[in-house]
């Protein structure tokens, strides 16, 4: 019997999509934050641990524009501990929301 690797990761994809509606939750939270000039550090360290996780599985499962950006957003968050990139981890942030969105929607 041939499985085709596509098949076999659909149960890890699926729950994959599932997880992005949190991890877009936890984003919002912390895009709501810098937007309002604040920096909840609950919310920036939730945001950054949900791009790091789904930087480590979007490509993998498919999704390697997705993973790109919360690659992105991930090294963006890196910047904000030094101090700099609020305005380009918000644009980031805007982005992953939307390609985590389109992504969920097209899979509905």
């Amino acid at each position: 019997m041939t499985i085709v690797l596509s098949d076999a990761l659909r149960p890890i994809r699926d729950r994959f999509l599932v997880a992005l509606a949190d991890r877009e939750r936890a984003v919002r939270a912390a895009l709501a934050s810098l937007e309002a000039g604040g920096r909840d550090p609950s919310a920036l360290e939730a945001a950054r641990y949900a791009v790091h996780k789904t930087a480590g599985t979007a490509k993998t499962l498919g999704f390697p524009e997705l993973g790109a950006v919360a690659r992105a957003c991930d090294d963006g968050f890196v910047a904000l501990g030094r101090g700099t990139g609020d305005a380009a981890l918000v644009n980031l942030l805007t982005e992953f929301l939307r390609q985590s969105a389109d992504i969920r929607a097209r899979h509905a």
